[in-house]
């Protein structure tokens, strides 16, 4: 198990109901460890455990809540051996009905 961190822009978020969205898009991911908003930055801190989760599934739910994310290059962990998808840890934890 090895934790990482990785940090989002969230430059199109302006608003508290915005970053609540964020907040509930992140922390229902299996493996997120801490979940930090800088609103006053515009950015959200993400730690993670590697072998259970990926920047991909955080981008793919950030997605979803329609804003447009990219992580800071200098602090994404690649991890191209993680075949996992966020609908499949879902649907394993039994969130996905």
């Amino acid at each position: 198990m090895a934790i990482q961190t990785v940090a989002y822009d969230l430059k199109g978020i302006n608003d508290p109901a915005g970053y609540e969205e964020v907040m509930k898009a992140l922390t229902t991911i299996g493996g997120v460890q801490a979940v930090h908003l800088e609103p006053e930055s515009h950015r959200v801190i993400v730690s993670f455990d590697d072998t259970e989760t990926s920047v991909f599934a955080f981008k793919a739910a950030l997605t979803n809540v329609d804003y447009i994310t990219e992580p800071f290059p200098i602090e994404a962990p690649a991890n191209p051996a993680n075949n996992r998808t966020l609908l499949g840890d879902l649907a394993k934890d039994g969130r996905l009905s």
